[in-house]
């Protein structure tokens, strides 16, 4: 993540007051700040998953620290959402017409289909974003879903979270 931040300030230090109005600059600033929510969801999922995998050690019960995990879950795979369809976003400003010809902007499952046809060494990782794309539906599109519910489970030392 970081190597994208250097990366985005090394380009929009390129950038004129014409790139301001264009949408370029305000695109680059957007993706920016999604990024950095990513991370502070990603510790935020982290830190509850730690807690709830540690629950004999907690001040909360076993169900408020499941409550809590599931909500972080949720929102860091919403914060990927975001992700997604700011990239969309920026693409569509910063990039040629060449580039952008065919690229789908309000579908993140078509636009990650089209990412993966342009990048074919970047297949593992776009299918891993469409995994939480697809996962985060699981909350957002609850009537298209399944019922679902959640398992948490301590054995020997090992914390498992089932999701079914």
């Amino acid at each position: 993540m970081e190597k994208i931040i250097k990366n985005l300030e090394k380009y929009y230090k390129k950038l004129s007051k014409d790139d301001y109005l264009g949408g370029k600059i305000l695109s680059i600033q957007r993706f920016n700040e999604v990024l950095l929510r990513l991370q502070i969801r990603k510790d935020e999922v982290t830190n509850s998953e730690k807690k709830l995998c540690k629950w004999e050690e907690r001040e909360e019960s076993l169900e408020e620290l499941q409550t809590i995990f599931i909500n972080k879950t949720e929102s860091f795979h919403q914060q990927i959402y975001a992700i997604i369809s700011t990239f969309s976003m920026l693409l569509n400003y910063v990039t040629s017409n060449d580039f952008k010809k065919g690229m789908p902007i309000k579908s993140n499952k078509k636009f990650l289909i089209f990412l993966s046809n342009k990048y074919k060494k970047l297949e593992n990782d776009i299918r891993t974003l469409e995994l939480s794309r697809s996962f985060g539906t699981k909350f957002d599109h609850i009537q298209q879903n399944p019922l679902f519910d959640w398992l948490t489970e301590s054995l020997e030392e090992r914390c498992t979270i089932v999701f079914f």
